[in-house]
Formats: C-alpha cells, sequence, structure tokens
C-alpha cells in the first residue's frame, strides 16, 4: 500500500451559515465549474507536467479534529482510483466518541468566483480500510457519517474485538475511505452534528480535495474562487519564489503522517 504523508500547514475553514452545508445538486454541465487534478493526466505548465501535491492536512483547530487527506491507490495493484479519497483520522473530538448523538460528515463541493459553493446532495458515503491487510469492512454496505454508535456497530457486526479493535483504537487502525468523490469537486467540509440540534452543523473544516497543484500560483490561474485559493495548503508560501518541483518536494517532506 502507497503511505502518504501529511502536510503540515493548511488553512482554516470559512465558517458554514447555521443550516448546515448547501444540499443543492452540481450542475456537471457548467464550464464555470474548476475541478481537482487527475494523477495520470495532471495537465501541464510551460509544456511541463503540472507537479502535484497528493496530501493535505486537516489541521490542529478548535474542533478538534487532526489527520490528512490523501490521493488513493489501491492496496493490492496499487492503481490509482480517482474517485476514492483517502482520510486518516489521528485525532477526533472527545465528544464523538464518549457521546452518542455526536457525529461526524462529509460533504464534497466545488467553488468558483462567480457561483460559489455548490454542494453534494447528499453526505459523502464511507467505507472503513483495515490499515494492516488493505481489506475494507464494509464494501457493500457504506455508512454517511462517523459516530460511537456507527463504530460500535462495525466492531460488532464484524466480530472486530476478536482481533483486539476497540472503540478507542478503531480509528488508528482503520483509514476511512470516501466514495464517489468526482473530479469535479474541489474541495469537502467535514462537519460536527448533534443530533439533539437537529441539523445545525456545530463546528466545521474545509480542506481541498488532492490532489492539486503543489504551487499555489499554478493553483491560482485555474482555479478563480479566493475560497480554494486560501486553503491551499502553501497559500501563505506563494511569495517564496519556489519553483513547482520545490513545493512538490516540500508537499512531501511536510506531509508526516502522526
Amino acid at each position: 500500500m502507497r503511505i502518504l504523508l501529511i502536510v503540515s500547514l493548511i488553512a482554516f475553514s470559512v465558517g458554514l451559515v447555521s443550516c448546515g452545508p448547501s444540499k443543492s445538486g452540481l450542475d456537471m454541465s457548467s464550464e464555470d465549474f474548476s475541478s481537482r487534478a487527475d494523477v495520470t493526466n495532471p495537465g501541464t505548465r510551460n509544456g511541463l507536467p503540472v507537479a502535484l501535491a497528493e496530501c493535505t492536512a486537516i489541521a490542529t483547530n478548535s474542533m478538534g479534529l487532526e489527520g490528512n487527506l490523501t490521493t488513493f491507490y489501491d492496496p493490492f495493484s496499487d492503481a490509482y482510483i480517482p474517485d476514492l479519497i483517502r482520510v486518516q483520522l489521528s485525532r477526533v473530538p472527545n465528544v464523538l466518541m464518549t457521546t452518542n448523538n455526536m457525529y461526524l460528515q462529509f460533504f464534497a463541493y466545488s467553488s468558483t468566483a462567480k457561483q460559489g459553493r455548490t454542494y453534494g446532495e447528499s453526505p459523502i458515503n464511507i467505507v472503513f480500510q483495515n490499515k494492516t491487510t488493505g481489506r475494507t469492512l464494509n464494501e457493500s454496505s457504506p455508512v454517511t457519517r462517523i459516530s460511537k454508535a456507527t463504530l460500535q456497530k462495525m466492531i460488532v457486526d464484524k466480530n472486530l474485538s476478536s482481533s483486539g479493535v476497540t472503540l478507542a483504537n478503531f480509528l488508528e487502525r482503520h483509514i476511512v475511505v470516501l466514495k464517489d468523490v468526482a473530479l469535479s469537486y474541489d474541495a469537502v467540509t467535514i462537519a460536527l452534528y448533534d443530533s439533539a440540534s437537529g441539523s445545525e452543523v456545530q463546528q466545521s473544516q474545509d480542506v481541498l480535495l488532492p490532489a492539486f497543484a503543489a504551487n499555489p500560483n499554478v493553483y491560482a490561474l485555474d482555479h478563480d474562487s479566493s475560497h480554494l485559493q486560501q486553503l491551499h495548503p502553501f497559500w501563505s508560501l506563494r511569495q517564496s519564489g519556489w519553483s513547482d518541483e520545490q513545493y512538490r518536494k516540500y508537499s512531501y517532506n511536510f506531509c508526516i503522517a502522526k
């Protein structure tokens, strides 16, 4: 299995309105929508392939969430699968594991200067992948939220306790895999909900979906949304004068998994 590292720098999200992420559909026919990069066809700039960053961080934040998002490679064939995103959660909000009503959901969206954010119609489907074996637990029955109840049910249904898996170490031993994330989506909102409060988002964070141009200046040429530009992990370093390759190498050096 290809192991990607975690970027240590990323901008914090722009807050969501209280009603939560929009559920309006993504207009795939619009030429105004930008998209993230395809590793197998990154495009060219000045006659050379665009240097890509294949991981980004969920940085330390008030939400108490840390981890990384990376492109997904099949653990058995090493084939790149563009519509899957690999999420490693190294830290989650304490309330997620200590209460019965809190849960996380992931919402993919596209964004342009003209149209703003456009979310997918529903939360992203999730499967869990064993870090050691590379096998998924629930390929035929994906879930749409991460909660205490969801993980406890997974442990019972798959008899994971026999191999030492507990609620406390479940996310240490498993990767969260986001399914059916089309390349037309640019970023993801990770939202924390309290079922006792209805559909109101308690906290959230926005993160770019990999892969994307490692050079934030190149990224900005193809993405006119200032929101997306500021989510780029190297946006604060855009005046460094580095080459595309230096940005790419820097993304590898600072993508240290926790």
